[in-house]
């Protein structure tokens, strides 16, 4: 599933969903972060979204304040997820415009394990392409069920060869 086959809407349904009714994991915040973090910081998804009539410009231009409140809310349900801090991480570098400000704090992450994430914030904001990593990454994500995240990291990794 690439991003352009995703039904952002029911997506967005279905994250909001699963969180208001107390029936998530921190992959439904993840997602929905995500997905309104790229909504709103990708102007040709944000165009396609105020087009489509999927979201309007009001509700797009509040939705960075609503990842804040979620990721508030996902950091009180799920302390200490290494996930979770990822993506605060990563959301927080692209937002600024910083190239590669965190990969000090990348390289603590990646001495554990199965955690490949960093090799991917260290491949899309620092240029530094550890392809076997990569590939585990994405060997996993080939398995797991269909999400943004998924779709997301994915669309990225399209280079990346798995043999």
């Amino acid at each position: 599933m690439m991003l352009e086959e995703i039904n952002i809407k029911e997506s967005v349904d279905l994250y909001r969903n699963n969180i208001s009714f107390k029936n998530h994991s921190e992959n439904d915040y993840i997602n929905l972060i995500l997905l309104f973090w790229n909504i709103s910081f990708d102007y040709g998804l944000e165009s396609f979204c105020v087009t489509e009539k999927i979201f309007t410009e009001n509700e797009i231009s509040n939705f960075t304040t609503e990842i804040e409140k979620l990721f508030n809310d996902a950091f009180k349900n799920y302390p200490n997820n290494e996930e979770l801090q990822f993506w605060k991480v990563y959301i927080d570098d692209l937002s600024t415009y910083s190239e590669c400000s965190h990969k000090e704090n990348m390289h603590n992450y990646i001495n554990r394990d199965n955690f490949y994430l960093p090799h991917f914030y260290l491949y899309v904001q620092c240029g530094v392409l550890n392809i076997e990593q990569l590939k585990q990454l994405k060997i996993i994500l080939l398995k797991e069920d269909d999400s943004y995240k998924k779709s997301y990291i994915l669309s990225y990794l399209d280079d990346i060869e798995i043999s």
